[in-house]
């Protein structure tokens, strides 16, 4: 294996690297009634996808915004200081309050008293143009009703299907905006978190774990259907997706 290294280097070609995978986690963790649910929806997300750069070659670069750091001026400069490369992953994650648009479906997203809306945030970061775009938003109100989960957790660190993780975050490209709850929605939360984010770790854990055939499609529908389940439907999560991913023994993401 050396010698095919000093070879390629000597020709001029660079081996190819898996990429980076960034994290961009946002919480009101000193909200005195959201910031236990969104300190555990942080620890959530960056302990699930700390995961899938360890099973995917990924290079996790890890941004958690929480306390005072949790504002849109710290917000735009983190977003800022990302030196974007192709291949690589973008994950945005909101844990925080949310209002109702009366224009759109789609939540806004508040920092204090400034909101941005959802939907304008996802086209925004599309401009970055990495090869796979997560925007997750987990948006409580002012309130925290817990529910019971309908199964307990499977451990992080059981044993996956490697090809599973290689699938999701390696070999798939495209755009995916998935908020917790229709505009004016409550946003439930179990004891582990809030109910989109754990039901989201539980299911593609999950899934994984089968070690059948993992797709983007399969993952969300499950995660829409379940949320709407546990929380009797009072919660509908939105999403918009056109991930592409390759078939079975194709490397590397679709063209």
């Amino acid at each position: 294996m050396k010698w095919i290294l000093i070879l390629l280097l000597g020709l001029g070609v660079t081996p190819l690297a898996a990429g980076n995978l960034w994290l961009l986690a946002t919480g009101d963790t000193l909200d005195p009634i959201l910031g236990r649910s969104a300190l555990r929806d942080l620890a959530s997300m960056e302990d699930f996808f700390s995961l899938a750069a360890q099973k995917t070659g990924l290079e996790l670069q890890t941004r958690i915004l929480k306390d005072s750091e949790a504002s849109w001026t710290q917000w735009d400069k983190t977003l800022q200081s990302f030196n974007f490369s192709p291949g690589d992953v973008l994950v945005v994650y909101f844990s925080l309050d949310g209002r109702k648009n009366a224009s759109t479906a789609w939540t806004d997203i508040l920092m204090g008293k400034v909101g941005r809306n959802l939907y304008g945030l996802a086209e925004e970061l599309k401009k970055k143009q990495p090869r796979l775009l997560l925007v997750i938003a987990e948006t409580p109100q002012r309130e925290e009703p817990q529910v019971k989960p309908r199964s307990s957790l499977i451990p992080l660190r059981s044993e996956e299907n490697n090809l599973g993780w290689k699938n999701l975050f390696l070999k798939s490209k495209g755009n995916l905006i998935l908020a917790a709850a229709e505009s004016g929605e409550e946003a439930l939360a179990f004891s582990e978190g809030g109910v989109l984010t754990v039901t989201f770790v539980e299911t593609i854990t999950r899934n994984i774990l089968k070690k059948l055939p993992v797709t983007w499609g399969d993952i969300l529908q499950e995660v829409q259907t379940l949320v709407k389940e546990d929380t009797h439907g009072r919660q509908n999560p939105m999403k918009i997706s056109d991930i592409r991913m390759p078939p079975p023994g194709m490397v590397g993401p679709s063209p």
